[in-house]
Formats: structure tokens, sequence, C-alpha cells
């Protein structure tokens, strides 16, 4: 048997006391190891919380590309999109990587998820930017429209250049043309360039209405109107029961291959006007058939079919008409009208917010006309509510 004994309870060893903070330790003094787990109990967030920021700028991003792409247009949309997917994948590959480092959870899974909503939305409106800045470029490109479609009556027209003559003829100071009942259009003074156009008088007495038609000679639905309504319009123009002012637009350019047929057609009608007043009515007619109005999408008439066609309608051309038409003379001043017509109200108006809506648009005495361009017993009675007396059928 060993003489060692072990010792008594009272002879057990004292643990040795961590020592205070700022006490000095004796040299020579055990010390305790470090908590395995003190490093842990002190959580980092900071990369959770780039996350979740980087993801919400992406989102903002987004939304902010939709903005863009409705008030300035595709490519700078595209921009904006782009910039939004990029801050959306650094917010995602952010969150992943706080994740694997155990940092919060709830920062880390937001950022992801942040991230990757701004990187879907992002991708979606980088790809439709993409289509409307191309449109819009080819559309400018050929002298058209990029928000406009089939006779909606946005402006679609290439535009006049800031430098182009856009003075008008003599008889379209209104930027119409008033016909009265010897179908000739009434004596204006010439508009010049960049004046606004001057609204027709009208007298509302009961005796003689107001007719306004907007066209474009483009338009096959103002070929449609025309070919139900025109002879009853222009019966009671010649009865003297209504005046009839023409307003040709030119919105549908971007429909005619580049060559501005719309545009051409609306300055040819202008050159026959000051040159050849009385040719003005049958020209007029003869635009809106469909024997002369080309399909869309095609290059339309030639500045020399124009002409031909203004002699077949009119019986003949002078030398300055014929100028008038190949020098386009009042293709700018129909760009402006046009222009002008889109962008404010519709003159002697019952409601004075009225706008042309698309063509044709027929407002008599400041009532527009709601029904079906191809209704002539529809259009027939809105004349007669309107108080205009109608020949016999």
């Amino acid at each position: 048997m060993s003489d060692s004994q072990p010792p008594t309870p009272d002879e057990q060893p004292s643990p040795v006391p961590a020592p205070q903070p700022g006490a000095s330790v004796p040299p020579g003094a055990p010390v305790p190891p470090p908590h395995p787990y003190a490093a842990a109990a002190q959580s980092r967030s900071g990369l959770s919380t780039a996350a979740l920021a980087l993801g919400s700028l992406g989102l903002l991003l987004g939304l902010g590309a939709i903005v863009v792409l409705a008030a300035v247009g595709g490519f700078p949309a595209a921009a904006v999109s782009g910039l939004a997917i990029l801050v959306g994948l650094a917010g995602l590959v952010l969150g992943i990587v706080a994740l694997v480092r155990k940092q919060p959870k709830g920062f880390s899974l937001s950022g992801i998820i942040t991230g990757a909503l701004a990187m879907v939305l992002g991708i979606a409106l980088f790809g439709a930017s993409l289509v409307v800045g191309v449109g819009q470029a080819m559309v400018q490109g050929s002298g058209g429209s990029e928000s406009s479609s089939g006779s909606q009556g946005n402006d679609g027209s290439g535009g006049a250049s800031p430098s182009a003559d856009a003075s008008g003829p003599k008889g379209m100071q209104s930027g119409g043309v008033v016909f009265g009942k010897d179908l000739v259009p009434a004596e204006t003074p010439a508009l010049g360039s960049g004046e606004p156009p001057v609204p027709s008088k009208v007298a509302r007495d009961g005796k003689t209405a107001d007719v306004l038609l907007y066209v474009d000679f483009r338009c096959p639905v103002c070929r449609i109107f025309e070919e139900t309504n025109a002879d009853l319009l222009q019966q009671v123009v010649q009865s003297g029961s209504a005046t009839l002012e023409v307003h040709p637009l030119t919105f549908l350019d971007k429909v005619s291959a580049g060559t501005q047929y719309s545009s051409r057609a609306a300055g040819a009608f202008a050159c026959t006007v000051q040159e050849d007043p009385k040719g003005a009515w049958p020209l007029y007619r003869s635009l809106l058939t469909a024997e002369v109005q080309p399909p869309e999408n095609t290059g339309g008439l030639t500045d020399e079919q124009l002409i031909a066609q203004v002699e077949r309608a009119t019986g003949g051309a002078s030398s300055a008409l014929k100028s008038c038409i190949t020098d386009q003379r009042f293709v700018p001043f129909a760009q402006a009208m046009n222009q002008y017509t889109l962008s404010t109200h519709v003159p002697n108006a019952v409601d004075p917010q009225l706008q042309v809506a698309g063509t044709p648009f027929a407002v008599v005495n400041g009532v527009p006309f709601t029904g079906a361009p191809n209704d002539a017993a529809a259009f027939r009675a809105f004349l007669t509510q309107q108080g205009i007396a109608l020949p016999a059928q």
C-alpha cells in the first residue's frame, strides 16, 4: 500500500481566479484559455446590410427605368435598367456571401430577394427598352411616330425642320380650308412661318352650321367616312345650311415607307388652295378615293404622280402649281399644323377641353360626331340634331 493519501477536502487545490479587467497578472501565474465561443457572441452584419441596400437600390432603379421609358425614350431607359441589373446582381451575391458567413439571416435573405427581383425587372425592362428604342430610331428615320398607330391622332409626322419655312398658303389661316356654298375656299391671309393658326369665326345663329372635319389623306377610315357621307355634306354646304372646314393632318407619314405621303398630299392640297382655289374641292374628294389613296406601308404617290392627280381632278395644273408641289412648298406648313392641332384643343368646341383623338374627326356646331364612320343613318340623324336642314333622300 502506498504511503500517499488522497488530499482531504480542505486540502483540494483552489482554482486559479481569472484576472479581473485591468488587473495585472503576476509573472508565472497560470492564465485560463479564452472562451472558444467568445468571438461568435459579437455578430457582424456589414455584408448583409450592404446586400439589402444594394437590392433595394436595384429595385428603385428598375422602377425608375419605367418612368424614363415613358417620359424620355427607349435607349435611356435601357441604360437605367442595365444599371438596375448590375446593382441587383451585386445585392444578390453579397446576400449569399453574408449567409455563408452566418451573418443575420433577415438582412441576408432580404438582400438576395430584392437583388433577384431587381435583376428580373431590369432584364425585362432592358429588353423592352431596346425594342422601343430601335422602333423610335426607325420611325424617326422615316419621318414617323413612335407611338401612334392606325388612325389614332398622335403626332406621327416627322415634323418641320426648325430651319424650314413653315409659312402657309392663302386660304388656310385657320390651318384648314373653309368651303362655302360655291365650294371655293374662303379667302384668308397666309400664315407666316411659326405663326399659330387663327380659328375661324362662327355665327351659331341657327342659320348656317359650322362643320369641322379632320382627315389624313392616308387614313383608310377617312376614305370610308368620305364614301359614306361626303355627298350629303356637299349637298348641305351647297344649300347654304353649313360651311365645311377641312383640316388635313399628317400623322400617318409613319406608314408611308419613309416617303411622308400624308405630308406631301396635304402639301399638294395646300398648293392647290393657293394656286387653283376652284380645284381644291375636287382634289380633296379625289384624294380620299380607293383609286388614289395608297395602301398603308407603301410609298404612295410620288410628287409627279400627285401633279398628275391634280390635273385629272381639276382639269389642269399651272406651272406655279406644279413647282409648288415638286418643291414641297407647303409640306413644312402641313406638318406644323399637324403638330399644333394634336397638341391643342378643338377651336369653337362646346367642350373647351375637346381634342382631336384620331381621324376622321367630325365636329358640328362644336359637338363631335361619335357614331361609326360608315353609318350614314347615324350621321344624318346627328346633323339633324344639330339643326341642319337636310335634303330629302
